[in-house]
């Protein structure tokens, strides 16, 4: 399937852990890299989120080039905000870092619509940051 090694790539995240000091900066940041850097890539990452439902390698290929990367940094943010004491249950970390995949598929794949910023800064300041912080 050529697809997997041609389009995965350019949806792939090789970024760095963003630490920029604050847990809603990390997370904004973070978030940005679902945005879309153009029409394209939303329609092929579209077509790939329905393709996992169809195939286990496909599904496996966007789990570890999409999905790890930014599970993985999603953890280090959480653990470097619960050790800066900006919140105090990191536990929760692993249930919350499924709310922006799945409202990136929904308005992706089931709305149509493009990923943008200020969709980004409410996922993250009225889902996330909320869930996170709470004690």
């Amino acid at each position: 399937m050529a697809y997997r090694r041609t389009w995965g790539i350019g949806l792939q995240w090789a970024e760095p852990t963003p630490d920029t000091g604050s847990l809603r900066s990390d997370l904004l940041a973070l978030g940005e890299t679902f945005m879309a850097r153009d029409a394209l890539r939303d329609a092929v990452q579209a077509g790939l989120l329905t393709a996992m439902a169809r195939d286990d390698t496909v599904r496996a290929a966007m789990y570890e080039m999409v999905g790890r990367p930014r599970q993985q940094a999603f953890a280090a943010i959480v653990a470097q905000a619960h050790a800066c004491g900006e919140i105090s249950r990191p536990e929760r970390g692993p249930d919350i870092a499924r709310i922006f995949p799945a409202m990136t598929f929904r308005k992706l794949v089931l709305r149509k619509q493009p990923m943008d910023a200020a969709f980004v800064t409410h996922v993250v300041d009225d889902y996330i940051l909320p869930l996170l912080t709470r004690d």
